[in-house]
């Protein structure tokens, strides 16, 4: 392994995320989590961030439509076809989460 140096607009710290590779370039950081230090309750993340893995470079891509539900522990995949990732499940404030989103990157790499 070699640590990577990254520039830009890094995800703070965080578990039980998705990490996607879009167009052999772009990595898509979708959701995830963590604890505070010394316990609490469990912090759910909504956003979504890109490293450019030529660069290095991470950014926050704007995604239109409804604001996606904050979650961990959920899977995603990319579907070329579409080229959409497609997320299903995953743990939430609200508990457990059977349902389906999808993030459009057509337009990525």
């Amino acid at each position: 392994f070699v640590r990577a140096r990254t520039s830009g607009q890094a995800p703070a710290e965080r578990c039980s995320h998705t990490a996607t590779l879009v167009g052999g370039r772009f990595l898509i950081i979708i959701g995830g989590g963590y604890t505070e230090p010394g316990g609490g309750p469990f912090r759910h993340f909504d956003c979504v961030h890109r490293l450019d893995t030529r660069t290095l470079r991470w950014d926050m891509p704007v995604a239109t439509g409804p604001r996606f539900p904050a979650r961990r522990g959920h899977t995603a995949c990319l579907h070329g076809p579409t080229g959409r990732i497609v997320v299903f499940g995953g743990d939430s404030d609200s508990g457990l989460r059977d349902d389906v989103w999808m993030l459009d990157v057509s337009g990525t790499g």
